[in-house]
């Protein structure tokens, strides 16, 4: 029977919402997916012609998350739990902050903790250009007329999780173990032991 490495099917994941200016997600890292950005089904499209990229960051929730997450736009968002299971999607200079704070922590290990605390906000015009000055306040960013797209960013850091938070990185790879082994199906006596494993890493 084969086996597919597409988005897997079931309850999705929520996606944390960089909305207001003061918002905090603190998370254990379980996972981190690269892919292209999607714009109406087809890759969005850098000026050379390549891909645009995000990087899907799945974490584990710790005390301190002010932020809240949701499963596209017809879903109130509501700010998770610790320990509930959610994504970071990283673009632009949120994607760079990531590497910038990934190359100078080291490799990256399940239980990582990564935290995004968002004080500023820029306004896009319909090409996606930025547009105006920097906002720094939340009243700034309510007051930018409706249909105006703004993107809320903040500083992203990347540390080791101290001893106290033991049971998040726990808790973190129990996920991650979840969600990448696979067991293969016996197709005989004969046939080499069914294995079970991680399909991707970092």
């Amino acid at each position: 029977m084969p086996i597919t490495l597409d988005e897997p099917q079931g309850p999705r994941v929520p996606v944390m919402k960089r909305q207001r200016i003061g918002d905090t997600v603190v998370g254990a890292v379980v996972r981190t997916v690269q892919r292209d950005v999607l714009k109406d089904g087809q890759p969005a499209l850098k000026d050379n012609g390549k891909p645009r990229q995000e990087l899907v960051v799945t974490i584990v929730v710790l005390p301190g998350t002010t932020m809240p997450a949701g499963i596209g736009q017809d879903t109130p968002a509501a700010v998770p739990a610790p320990g509930e299971v959610t994504r970071m999607i990283l673009r632009g200079a949120s994607f760079g902050q990531w590497i910038e704070a990934k190359n100078t922590l080291g490799q990256l290990q399940v239980g990582d903790i990564v935290t995004q605390t968002l004080d500023h906000a820029q306004v896009y015009n319909a090409q996606g250009a930025p547009t105006g000055p920097k906002l720094t306040t939340q009243a700034e960013v309510d007051a930018v007329p409706r249909g105006q797209s703004v993107g809320v960013y903040g500083p992203l850091a990347l540390r080791r999780a101290a001893p106290a938070e033991a049971q998040w990185v726990q808790l973190a790879e129990a996920e991650y173990l979840a969600a990448t082994a696979v067991t293969l199906p016996d197709t005989g006596a004969d046939a080499a032991p069914a294995h079970t494993g991680p399909l991707s890493g970092f």
